[in-house]
């Protein structure tokens, strides 16, 4: 009967054990080669281009495509998700393009509250909050992650070497529930 108890009690721990995991284990923040970025579905993507640089246009350009996030969240409230990463580019080269993008990897996201109280939480891969401390729902925060890391796999880049630190480029992309 011992047996049976303590073998149920393992069970049962386990179980939960995995769930709190999931739950716990940061699956917002890291790097994502090319191969792990899922694809979304679209029938067709357009393109804004900027240049990386305004005043110093021959540094390169960026055309971002304009994926649209359908996504609505507490309307009153007012919430933007900004979100900080890089587009990492293979080594060795003088020039940037499109082909060379190895990976994207996603720092942080901070989430403001617009409507009164005015809040914001910011999270990164170490901060103290936790994303179920968010307001955002974390499957909504996954959601978002998808679209960021789908739209930054779908650049298309052309950038000198003089505007790329350490073989990756800052991405910041604003998204708004309401």
């Amino acid at each position: 009967m011992k047996k049976n108890l303590l073998f149920i009690f393992i069970i049962v721990l386990t179980s939960c054990k995995s769930n709190f995991t999931d739950i716990t284990e940061n699956r917002l923040f890291g790097t994502y080669h090319m191969n792990e970025i899922r694809d979304l579905t679209t029938a067709h993507l357009t393109y804004r281009k900027d240049y990386v640089v305004d005043r110093f246009t021959d540094l390169g350009t960026v055309c971002t495509p304009q994926y649209k996030l359908n996504m609505k969240y507490d309307t009153l409230s007012r919430y933007h998700i900004i979100i900080n990463g890089t587009i990492n580019f293979k080594k060795g080269k003088k020039r940037y393009t499109t082909k060379d993008i190895k990976s994207v990897t996603l720092s942080s996201i901070s989430v403001w509250k617009l409507s009164k109280p005015r809040r914001n939480w910011k999270l990164t891969k170490d901060s103290i909050i936790s994303p179920q401390n968010c307001p955002i729902p974390y499957d909504s925060l996954l959601a978002i992650k998808d679209v960021y890391l789908f739209v930054n796999k779908n650049l298309i880049v052309d950038i000198k070497k003089d505007a790329v630190v350490n073989c990756s480029y800052p991405i910041t992309r604003l998204y708004k529930l309401y």
